[in-house]
Protein backbone atom coordinates (compact mmCIF):
# COMPACT_ATOMS: atom_id res chain seq x y z
CA UNK A 1 0.00 0.00 0.00
CA UNK A 2 1.55 3.39 -1.18
CA UNK A 3 0.79 6.48 -0.01
CA UNK A 4 0.36 8.71 -3.18
CA UNK A 5 -2.77 6.94 -4.41
CA UNK A 6 -4.81 7.41 -1.43
CA UNK A 7 -3.15 10.64 -1.42
CA UNK A 8 -4.94 11.16 -4.56
CA UNK A 9 -7.90 9.65 -4.19
CA UNK A 10 -8.70 11.50 -1.19
CA UNK A 11 -8.14 14.79 -3.01
CA UNK A 12 -10.30 13.68 -5.72
CA UNK A 13 -13.04 12.89 -3.37
CA UNK A 14 -12.65 16.12 -1.51
CA UNK A 15 -12.98 18.21 -4.82
CA UNK A 16 -15.48 16.44 -6.04
CA UNK A 17 -17.92 16.65 -2.78
CA UNK A 18 -16.73 20.79 -3.02
CA UNK A 19 -17.78 20.79 -6.65
CA UNK A 20 -21.48 19.25 -5.75
CA UNK A 21 -21.69 21.82 -2.95
CA UNK A 22 -21.12 24.92 -5.51
CA UNK A 23 -22.92 23.93 -8.37
CA UNK A 24 -25.85 21.80 -6.70
CA UNK A 25 -27.46 23.48 -4.31
CA UNK A 26 -30.03 20.64 -3.80
CA UNK A 27 -27.70 18.14 -2.56
CA UNK A 28 -26.00 20.20 0.15
CA UNK A 29 -28.69 19.53 2.97
CA UNK A 30 -28.12 15.48 1.98
CA UNK A 31 -24.19 16.08 1.53
CA UNK A 32 -23.25 18.12 4.42
CA UNK A 33 -26.60 18.17 7.35
CA UNK A 34 -26.53 17.05 10.44
CA UNK A 35 -25.84 12.85 10.63
CA UNK A 36 -25.89 13.35 6.14
CA UNK A 37 -23.35 11.43 4.40
CA UNK A 38 -20.11 14.00 5.52
CA UNK A 39 -21.04 13.57 8.40
CA UNK A 40 -22.16 9.83 8.79
CA UNK A 41 -18.69 9.09 6.94
CA UNK A 42 -16.65 11.17 9.39
CA UNK A 43 -18.18 8.75 12.76
CA UNK A 44 -17.66 6.07 10.42
CA UNK A 45 -14.03 6.65 10.17
CA UNK A 46 -13.77 7.65 13.51
CA UNK A 47 -15.21 3.85 14.99
CA UNK A 48 -13.45 2.25 12.51
CA UNK A 49 -10.19 4.06 13.80
CA UNK A 50 -11.74 2.60 17.62
CA UNK A 51 -12.33 -0.83 16.59
CA UNK A 52 -9.43 -1.24 14.39
CA UNK A 53 -6.64 0.56 17.29
CA UNK A 54 -8.48 -2.06 19.90
CA UNK A 55 -7.78 -4.97 17.54
CA UNK A 56 -4.15 -3.94 17.12
CA UNK A 57 -3.68 -3.44 20.67
CA UNK A 58 -4.86 -6.93 21.66
CA UNK A 59 -3.21 -8.56 19.19
CA UNK A 60 0.40 -6.57 19.15
CA UNK A 61 3.15 -8.02 20.83
CA UNK A 62 5.66 -5.54 20.09
CA UNK A 63 5.70 -2.32 21.91
CA UNK A 64 6.78 0.19 19.14
CA UNK A 65 2.69 1.41 18.36
CA UNK A 66 1.56 0.76 21.23
CA UNK A 67 0.85 4.23 22.70
CA UNK A 68 0.06 5.55 19.78
CA UNK A 69 -2.59 3.09 19.07
CA UNK A 70 -3.33 3.72 22.51
CA UNK A 71 -4.24 7.29 21.69
CA UNK A 72 -5.41 6.67 18.62
CA UNK A 73 -8.54 4.32 19.56
CA UNK A 74 -9.12 6.25 22.39
CA UNK A 75 -9.80 9.57 20.17
CA UNK A 76 -11.60 7.46 17.50
CA UNK A 77 -14.09 6.76 20.43
CA UNK A 78 -14.45 10.20 21.57
CA UNK A 79 -14.57 11.70 17.61
CA UNK A 80 -17.11 9.03 16.72
CA UNK A 81 -19.73 9.84 20.31
CA UNK A 82 -19.02 13.77 19.31
CA UNK A 83 -19.84 13.19 15.76
CA UNK A 84 -23.10 11.68 17.30
CA UNK A 85 -23.36 14.19 19.84
CA UNK A 86 -22.86 11.77 22.78
CA UNK A 87 -26.30 10.00 21.59
CA UNK A 88 -28.07 13.24 21.97
CA UNK A 89 -29.71 13.08 18.40
CA UNK A 90 -30.34 9.52 18.58
CA UNK A 91 -32.03 9.24 21.31
CA UNK A 92 -33.87 12.50 21.87
CA UNK A 93 -31.80 13.39 24.87
CA UNK A 94 -31.36 17.29 25.86
CA UNK A 95 -28.15 18.27 26.26
CA UNK A 96 -26.58 21.38 28.97
CA UNK A 97 -27.07 25.00 27.49
CA UNK A 98 -24.02 26.44 27.06
CA UNK A 99 -23.26 30.37 27.58
CA UNK A 100 -23.93 32.57 24.74
CA UNK A 101 -26.32 29.92 22.98
CA UNK A 102 -26.34 26.34 21.84
CA UNK A 103 -26.00 22.76 23.40
CA UNK A 104 -22.78 21.47 24.73
CA UNK A 105 -22.93 17.98 23.07
CA UNK A 106 -19.57 17.43 21.82
CA UNK A 107 -15.96 17.69 22.93
CA UNK A 108 -15.47 20.41 20.07
CA UNK A 109 -18.01 22.67 22.52
CA UNK A 110 -14.73 22.88 24.62
CA UNK A 111 -13.09 25.36 22.12
CA UNK A 112 -16.49 27.14 21.29
CA UNK A 113 -17.29 28.10 25.36
CA UNK A 114 -13.36 29.20 26.06
CA UNK A 115 -13.76 30.96 23.03
CA UNK A 116 -16.79 32.65 24.45
CA UNK A 117 -15.50 32.95 28.15
CA UNK A 118 -12.33 34.71 26.43
CA UNK A 119 -14.23 37.43 24.64
CA UNK A 120 -16.04 37.92 28.32
CA UNK A 121 -12.92 38.18 30.46
CA UNK A 122 -11.21 40.71 31.44
CA UNK A 123 -8.45 41.74 28.84
CA UNK A 124 -5.47 42.12 31.77
CA UNK A 125 -6.73 38.38 32.57
CA UNK A 126 -6.15 37.27 29.24
CA UNK A 127 -3.42 38.97 28.38
CA UNK A 128 -1.82 37.53 31.12
CA UNK A 129 -2.83 34.26 30.17
CA UNK A 130 -1.34 34.62 27.08
CA UNK A 131 2.07 36.17 28.05
CA UNK A 132 2.31 32.68 30.29
CA UNK A 133 1.49 30.63 27.65
CA UNK A 134 4.60 33.13 25.58
CA UNK A 135 7.00 31.86 28.31
CA UNK A 136 6.01 28.26 29.34
CA UNK A 137 6.08 26.80 25.48
CA UNK A 138 10.08 27.91 24.98
CA UNK A 139 10.33 26.12 28.51
CA UNK A 140 8.66 23.29 28.02
CA UNK A 141 10.17 22.57 24.43
CA UNK A 142 13.93 22.89 26.54
CA UNK A 143 12.75 20.32 29.12
CA UNK A 144 11.90 17.61 26.55
CA UNK A 145 13.81 19.42 23.89
CA UNK A 146 15.57 15.32 22.65
CA UNK A 147 11.60 13.83 23.36
CA UNK A 148 10.35 16.30 21.44
CA UNK A 149 13.33 15.67 18.41
CA UNK A 150 12.47 12.30 18.30
CA UNK A 151 8.60 12.47 17.71
CA UNK A 152 9.44 14.93 15.36
CA UNK A 153 11.66 12.45 13.45
CA UNK A 154 9.06 9.93 13.62
CA UNK A 155 6.51 12.02 12.35
CA UNK A 156 8.41 12.46 8.96
CA UNK A 157 9.75 9.13 8.37
CA UNK A 158 7.31 7.03 9.61
CA UNK A 159 3.47 7.09 7.81
CA UNK A 160 1.70 6.23 10.64
CA UNK A 161 2.97 8.81 12.73
CA UNK A 162 2.85 11.68 10.13
CA UNK A 163 -0.92 10.55 9.46
CA UNK A 164 -1.75 10.96 12.87
CA UNK A 165 -0.04 14.51 12.98
CA UNK A 166 -2.69 15.33 9.95
CA UNK A 167 -5.07 14.10 12.33
CA UNK A 168 -4.31 16.39 15.17
CA UNK A 169 -3.80 19.67 12.90
CA UNK A 170 -7.62 18.73 11.22
CA UNK A 171 -9.17 18.70 14.73
CA UNK A 172 -7.42 21.92 15.40
CA UNK A 173 -8.64 23.44 12.04
CA UNK A 174 -12.14 22.47 12.38
CA UNK A 175 -12.26 23.38 15.78
CA UNK A 176 -11.14 26.73 14.84
CA UNK A 177 -13.86 26.89 11.98
CA UNK A 178 -16.33 25.55 13.86
CA UNK A 179 -16.11 28.98 15.65
CA UNK A 180 -17.94 30.55 13.23
CA UNK A 181 -17.01 34.05 13.53
CA UNK A 182 -16.33 36.68 10.65
CA UNK A 183 -15.44 34.78 7.36
CA UNK A 184 -15.62 31.22 9.35
CA UNK A 185 -19.35 31.65 9.44
CA UNK A 186 -19.23 30.61 5.76
CA UNK A 187 -16.87 27.44 6.16
CA UNK A 188 -19.05 25.50 6.92
CA UNK A 189 -18.77 22.81 4.25
CA UNK A 190 -15.17 22.91 4.81
CA UNK A 191 -15.33 22.37 8.64
CA UNK A 192 -16.99 19.22 7.44
CA UNK A 193 -14.69 17.97 5.05
CA UNK A 194 -11.77 18.71 7.18
CA UNK A 195 -13.48 16.75 10.38
CA UNK A 196 -14.15 13.88 7.43
CA UNK A 197 -10.50 13.94 6.50
CA UNK A 198 -9.14 14.18 10.18
CA UNK A 199 -10.99 10.70 10.20
CA UNK A 200 -9.49 9.31 7.60
CA UNK A 201 -6.10 10.01 8.61
CA UNK A 202 -7.32 8.64 12.08
CA UNK A 203 -7.77 4.96 10.84
CA UNK A 204 -5.12 5.24 8.21
CA UNK A 205 -2.23 5.80 11.21
CA UNK A 206 -3.95 2.92 12.63
CA UNK A 207 -3.81 0.95 9.65
CA UNK A 208 -0.28 1.62 8.91
CA UNK A 209 1.02 0.40 12.24
CA UNK A 210 0.57 -3.41 10.73
CA UNK A 211 3.20 -2.41 8.21
CA UNK A 212 6.79 -3.39 8.85
CA UNK A 213 9.18 -0.66 8.46
CA UNK A 214 11.58 -0.51 6.28
CA UNK A 215 14.61 0.06 6.54
CA UNK A 216 17.23 3.42 6.61
CA UNK A 217 19.52 3.93 3.60
CA UNK A 218 22.09 3.41 6.12
CA UNK A 219 21.55 0.68 7.39
CA UNK A 220 20.99 -0.94 3.82
CA UNK A 221 24.10 0.73 2.82
CA UNK A 222 26.41 -0.92 6.08
CA UNK A 223 24.84 -4.34 5.49
CA UNK A 224 26.57 -5.11 2.48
Amino acid sequence: MRLWPIALSWLAGNVALLVLYLLAPRVRGPLFGEDRLVETITALFFIAAFIVGVVCLMAYRARRYRVLLFIASSLGLLGFLDEVSFGARLFGWSMPEMAGGGEFDGAHDLVILTYRLGAEADPIIIAAICASIVLIIPLCVLRWYSQLLGLTHRVLTEPAYGLFAIFVAGVAMAAVLDLRIGLLRHLGPIEELVEMNSGLALLLAVLWTRRPLRPSPSLRSGSG
